[in-house]
This record gives structure tokens, C-alpha cells and sequence, in this order.
């Protein structure tokens, strides 16, 4: 079996084509030292630099992963473009599955928001008709000559329902200074 010259992969062998440095090898380490000064100690450069290579460039990789730290909802740069190398469309899928996470957080919170102001509104109502009923069946009473349970009905409605809206008020304070 011979091959022939265009199966050979002799340009990968030629001198004048530039080599890509294998990704563990050291000396592509040691060339991140100079990327590094910005963010480590002069001396901890320096002293790296005396080291022999291969030990060098493990503690030149340790440092950069302890340099690099991301805090967010998407990864970094970087990590995007590494997941694109590897998943087709990797970064857009990404991106695509954050937009969706944060169009499905902000559709929770709003039907929360709806919700809440739903109860509410529909407490409103209904303490509205509780104290229109309370009064109108203290008239009634007072109507009919019960003097004294028609007052004590239709002021003890209203007083109770006064004394709710005003306890709420106190328990919203208190409730806001304890998450604070």
C-alpha cells in the first residue's frame, strides 16, 4: 500500500509552515507568564522564571485558574467560545436558554405581581361591602327603634374594619423592617 502524495501530510512537517504549539506544552505555558505580571506579584514572575520549564508551567497553569473566576448568569467570554468549539452553536444555545431562564423568571414574577394585586383589590371590595352592610343593617336597627344595638352594630363594624386597615398598616411596617 503506498501513499500517494496528496494523502501525505507533509506541510505539517515543513519548516517554513508555522507549527501551532501543542496546548500542554510547556513553553505556551511559560508565554502566559508575561500576560500574567498584571495580575500576580513581580517577584512570584521572576522566581517562575528560574524554575525548570515543566514545573513552571504547572504552577503558571494553577495560578491561571485561580485567577480566573466569573460570577454572573452566563459563563465568561472565553468559556462561551470554548463551548462553541465543541457544541455546534454552543454559545447561541447558551444565550438562547438564558433570554428564555430570564423571559420565564420576569413572566413569574409578573403573574405574581397580578395575582397579588388581584387579592388585594378583591380585600378592598369586599371590607368596602362588609362596612356597607354593617351600617346600612345599624340604620335599619335604629330605623326600627333598637337605639343602642343599632349603634353598637353599625360603629363596631366600621371600628373593626378601622381597626384591621390600621393593624395591617403596623404588621406591613414591621414585616418591611424585618427583611431589611
Amino acid at each position: 500500500m503506498s501513499i500517494s502524495e496528496n494523502d501525505s501530510n507533509d506541510d505539517q512537517l515543513d519548516p517554513s509552515t508555522p507549527q501551532k504549539p501543542a496546548e500542554n506544552d510547556p513553553s505556551n505555558e511559560l508565554a502566559k507568564l508575561d500576560e500574567l505580571e498584571d495580575e500576580v506579584d513581580p517577584e512570584l514572575i521572576r522566581e517562575l522564571k528560574t524554575l525548570p520549564k515543566e514545573q513552571a508551567a504547572r504552577f503558571v497553569a494553577i495560578i491561571e485558574r485561580t485567577i480566573k473566576s466569573h460570577q454572573g448568569p452566563l459563563p465568561d467570554p472565553d468559556t462561551l467560545a470554548r463551548y462553541d468549539s465543541i457544541i455546534p452553536n454552543g454559545a447561541e444555545r447558551i444565550m438562547q436558554m438564558a433570554e428564555k431562564e430570564g423571559d420565564h423568571r420576569r413572566s413569574i414574577d409578573k403573574a405574581v405581581i397580578d395575582k397579588s394585586f388581584s387579592i388585594k383589590f378583591r380585600g378592598q371590595i369586599f371590607g368596602f361591602l362588609i362596612a356597607l352592610t354593617t351600617m346600612a343593617i345599624g340604620g335599619w336597627s335604629i330605623h326600627e327603634g333598637h337605639e343602642i344595638s343599632g349603634s353598637i352594630f353599625g360603629i363596631g363594624g366600621v371600628a373593626t374594619l378601622a381597626a384591621v386597615f390600621v393593624t395591617g398598616r403596623l404588621g406591613k411596617k414591621s414585616d418591611d423592617s424585618e427583611n431589611d
